[in-house]
């Protein structure tokens, strides 16, 4: 006989509640039995869930696991995020407290960060598995917090039975040309400019604050919302720079212990890691090289989407059959060049480039031919596509990984 649906199927959601002094967004399973698994999402920096609620929503009304019990668990960074104005917790303490803590950078660190998303997973735990894992843990990060998921991953091994790495930047986070832009906002004279902006803002109404961002910024109302978060919560901003700052100097070469935490994790055939990245170098965090780097040291291989996916590809390279031919930037290291000069296309047009570990590259612009079956789509649409293409695209992974065989 069916079981009964949970009251969480009859709710709007997701439920806004809190977890450690951070703001959590909760979609509840739909099922009256325990979730099959829990999807735990660590957003990037500026680190307010808000921002994914659509992407979020996606998977967990996605037709792949619809009638499968998901749970998704998305949590804030602290002191990034407003908390609900009421609520209190037996280990934790109540909102108001932690908001106060929180406005003062208290457990705000990116350490401080990672320890948090690790008592999550703990508390995930305690609740849905006792001697046997009935219910699988997938944690999902998004930009630094897919590095927090490697940290969470190296702590907690057992805890987890997936790691979703999406647009991950995972090394070298300050050498990238996006650190530089940003890195203006931490010079101290920009911060005292930018105190009574954030006061004066904090003082008008929300409605008045999203209206500013969306004139200012062109986003739409759901992310213009989040962003007015962000702006009106006493420091947040201050938290979310001071973070930033901590991954320059942290987040660089990839660690022996990340790499050896994953090759660990996944030996076994149990453990999966699974990655996206941005189309060549289109994402500003994570560049090629740095990519390239990654993905060697961590042995990630290329596997393709299946087609009945339904992601748009109208804003990505054409679908072609037979063979074709795109144009794309190739790195290639001096002692390449060296050992066959015959295989290096015309470098004319190339310029070097010196990496962080003191390599030099050659960078030269190479037409390439592949077959169609290659041709990966590559998400360059606009936001709510994004949103939606990465969904089904983590919906299948959390399908094919660990409900397929059920």
């Amino acid at each position: 006989m069916r079981p009964a649906p949970s009251i969480a199927a009859s709710l709007s959601l997701p439920i806004t509640t809190s977890f450690a002094g951070a703001q959590a967004l909760w979609w509840p399973s739909s099922t009256s039995t325990p979730p099959r698994v829990v999807l735990l999402f660590i957003p990037g920096n500026p680190g307010l869930s808000s921002y994914y609620i659509d992407f979020l929503h996606s998977i967990y009304t996605s037709p792949l696991l619809k009638s499968t019990g998901i749970e998704i668990l998305s949590v804030s960074h602290r002191g990034h995020a407003p908390l609900p104005l009421v609520g209190t917790n037996a280990i934790w303490g109540d909102n108001l407290t932690n908001t106060t803590q929180a406005r003062k950078g208290y457990g705000c660190t990116l350490r401080d960060q990672v320890r948090h998303k690790v008592s999550i997973v703990d508390a995930i735990n305690r609740q849905y598995n006792g001697e046997s894992r009935q219910t699988k843990v997938v944690v999902a990060g998004h930009s630094i917090g897919a590095w927090v998921a490697s940290e969470v991953l190296k702590a907690r091994p057992d805890g987890v039975e997936a790691l979703h790495l999406l647009f991950p930047t995972l090394a070298w986070i300050g050498r990238t040309s996006n650190a530089r832009r940003v890195g203006v906002l931490m010079y101290p004279l920009v911060g005292w400019v930018l105190a009574p902006v954030l006061w004066m803002l904090a003082l008008l109404p929300v409605v008045v604050v999203v209206w500013l961002v969306r004139l200012v910024t062109g986003q739409p109302a759901a992310a213009a919302l989040a962003t007015a978060e962000l702006l009106t919560t006493r420091g947040a901003v201050r938290n979310a720079l001071r973070m930033a700052k901590e991954e320059f100097g942290t987040v660089q070469q990839l660690e022996s212990s990340t790499i050896d935490a994953v090759a660990s994790f996944t030996n076994d055939g149990e453990g999966r890691v699974r990655s996206y990245w941005a189309s060549e170098d289109s994402d500003g965090w994570a560049p090629s090289w740095i990519r390239s780097q990654v993905e060697n040291s961590l042995n990630l291989h290329r596997v393709h989407l299946p087609p009945g996916l339904g992601l748009d590809t109208s804003n990505t390279r054409p679908k072609l059959t037979g063979t074709k031919s795109h144009t794309r930037t190739r790195s290639f290291s001096v002692s390449e060049y060296r050992s066959s000069p015959g295989s290096i296309p015309d470098l004319r047009h190339a310029k070097a480039i010196r990496k962080p570990n003191g390599e030099i590259v050659i960078e030269a612009q190479v037409n390439e031919s592949s077959s169609d079956s290659e041709d990966e789509p590559a998400i360059n649409g606009d936001d709510q596509q994004h949103s939606e293409d990465m969904a089904k695209i983590v919906a299948h992974w959390i399908s094919f990984d660990h409900l397929s065989e059920e």
